[in-house]
């Protein structure tokens, strides 16, 4: 059998003579022992192996303590002290890298708990994933079980996940895994019965060895309990009113306000806490689209195709020259290889040609910018004067701050801190616009595989209360509550400046439902206000907020995820145009990046030049 978590017959009686350790292991807070594969018997503490004894019965034993190398051999006799050890350096480890409250230590000490609390349930197993040999459907070898149980009036066992009432996971992505552990038995090779078959011969090596609290029994069947939520029903509720019955899987949940024992009579169906949910009280919760989906992982295949290819994936004369620029500018740029799903990276390489000064590009961009964003903007750009990355450029301290582009102190201008808070790029143009030549800023925005702009921070801010989170998602009093506008002081949020970009009543001081700026809105309208504040500053005639995306990633382009009180009909990008005030809505535009690079090549009438070979190669447009 593939998937072997139990011992041979040699490393089982090898074990018996450990029995007292097992035990008194077993029986400490935080502590717990498994048997893993390879003849191997682990003491676990606070969710880190603390001791491991592999090869059991071979004359290949060794023995393995928390952070050291293993060393042959296994010394039955001084096991005790060795213990001590494996749980005094897990402590430490814990305690050093402030892990306490963390997930994984969290439920060690939840598994604990229901094996000292033993009632209804015997703890038999944790953090299952079955290798990839023993499974039938290869897509199931990243799913993992929290806990295994045996529920002793039914004799069944419990494929359980556990999931913390405060996660952002509960509302979408942790429905998602428990639906793939609800069917990981059947995805074993021979099926569940081999899965059962496998955990019948584990419950009775564990009961033998005084593991567990009870005497081995036939195992019949797998239960329909599956999920234990761990916190307030309050925390849980926000999170959960955000499904529908069709995210759910159908399987029993429990829902625990503290560490207790684990009752059957503690679980219902699933479905039930999603009517709890949406007539009880919850807390303020919007949810958030999944990061990574069929655009991302196809992103990463051509990411990984393009790495594989060392004529393509070697620097070229554009890289070293944003490399030099990134440098004596001090600035961030990602290294080209090390963030595959950049989207500074692929900012930097979709527009270096222009940085670079490259005619054709330059000539490419011009006609791309005429041909989709001018008939709205208004401005026939003629040329492009300047192309700078990560705008503004903070200035040299001691250095007379003349307006020179793009050298401006954000915080100054904005209130922001922060590199992420400026702009992707920047672009300083000539054109024409009712017969008059102006000089014009255009601010880039850019996306490649993120699923959607970033959320108001004000909103997740653990100093936020409650109140004030639910008067942003209502029809409340939310201007004098305002996070951004309050604690954070951006000026971007006071009132002058709202009702200039969207009239009055502004999304903030006016009782639309929820606040525009919670979700994703929120980076589109920053940015916008920063492009605007550096046309001031440097005195250009006329500005344009331009988001440049991948037209495959559509997640970035359709209406962000509902929540009871919030349910957005247009995506992020057309909401915002939509709400500006007429006067602001020619100022912001969105372009795939498909249509630069089909301008780049537009002009080439030979052979396809090696800067366009190599970012098409990288990113498929």
């Amino acid at each position: 059998m593939a998937f072997k978590r139990f011992l041979n017959q040699t490393a089982f009686e090898k074990a018996q003579l450990l029995k007292d350790n097992l035990f008194n292991w077993q029986s400490t807070p935080g502590s717990i022992v498994h048997l893993r594969p390879n003849n191997t018997v682990a003491f676990y503490y606070l969710g880190q192996k603390a001791l491991e004894l592999g090869e059991l019965g071979s004359t290949e034993e060794y023995t393995k303590l928390f952070g050291r190398e293993a060393v042959k051999g296994v010394d039955a006799e001084g096991l005790t002290i060795q213990l001590k050890k494996g749980r005094r350096a897990v402590m430490e480890y814990v305690e050093k890298n402030k892990m306490a409250g963390q997930e994984p230590v969290q439920q060690a000490l939840l598994a604990w708990e229901l094996l000292r609390k033993r009632e209804d349930f015997t703890v038999l197993d944790e953090q299952v994933q079955v290798p990839q040999e023993a499974l039938a459907d290869k897509g199931q070898q990243a799913t993992r079980v929290d806990l295994l149980l045996l529920e002793k009036a039914t004799a069944q066992l419990v494929l359980l996940s556990l999931e913390f009432a405060s996660s952002a996971d509960l509302d979408g992505a942790a429905m998602a895994r428990l639906k793939a552990v609800r069917a990981l038995p059947a995805a074993v090779k021979g099926g569940e019965a081999i899965f059962l078959k496998h955990y019948q011969q584990l419950f009775a090596q564990k009961s033998a060895l005084g593991v567990l609290n009870t005497e081995a029994f036939d195992i019949k069947g797998i239960s329909d309990k599956g999920l234990l939520i761990l916190g307030q029903a309050y925390d849980a509720y926000g999170r959960l009113a955000c499904l529908t019955p069709a995210d759910l899987p159908d399987c029993q949940c429990a829902l625990l306000g503290v560490v207790a024992p684990l009752k059957a009579a503690d679980f219902q169906p699933l479905v039930n806490f999603l009517e709890k949910a949406l007539t009880s009280p919850r807390a303020a919760y919007l949810p958030r689209k999944p990061r990574v989906n069929a655009f991302t992982r196809l992103a990463d295949a051509h990411q990984a195709a393009w790495a594989a290819l060392p004529k393509l994936s070697q620097p070229g004369g554009f890289d070293n020259l944003l490399n030099d620029y990134s440098k004596h500018n001090g600035l961030a740029l990602h290294a080209r290889a090390k963030n595959p799903r950049s989207s500074q990276t692929a900012c930097a390489q979709a527009l270096a040609p222009v940085f670079a000064k490259n005619e054709t590009a330059i000539a490419g961009l011009i006609k791309a910018l005429n041909e989709n964003v001018s008939p709205t903007w208004g401005v026939m750009v003629s040329a492009v004067a300047d192309c700078h990355f990560e705008v503004p450029h903070k200035p040299v301290p001691g250095q007379t701050q003349a307006r020179v582009f793009p050298k401006a102190d954000l915080a100054e201008l904005t209130g922001e801190t922060g590199r992420a808070r400026g702009l992707d790029a920047a672009l300083a143009v000539t054109g024409m616009k009712d017969g008059r030549e102006v000089r014009a800023l255009i601010g880039v925005e850019f996306k490649y595989t993120e699923a959607e702009f970033a959320a108001c921070a004000g909103f997740t801010d653990p100093a936020y209360t409650e109140p004030g989170r639910h008067a942003c998602l209502e029809n409340g009093e939310r201007g004098a509550l305002c996070q951004l506008r309050h604690r954070a002081g951006l000026p971007a949020f006071g009132e002058f400046n709202l009702d200039n970009m969207f009239g009055k009543p502004n999304p903030l001081d006016g009782h639309e439902g929820a606040c525009l700026f919670a979700g994703p809105v929120n980076q589109l309208y920053r940015s916008h206000y920063t492009l605007l504040r550096l046309k001031e500053h440097f005195g250009f005639d006329e500005a344009l907020l331009l988001v440049v995306y991948d037209n495959r990633n559509t997640s970035l382009t359709t209406a962000e995820r509902p929540s009871p009180e919030n349910q957005p009909q247009q995506g992020p990008m057309e909401r915002y145009r939509l709400r500006l005030a007429p006067e602001h809505k020619a100022g912001f535009a969105a372009l795939p990046v498909q249509a630069i690079i089909a301008a780049y090549a537009a002009g080439i009438a030979k052979k396809t030049p090696p800067w366009l070979a190599k970012v098409r190669s990288r990113y498929q447009w």
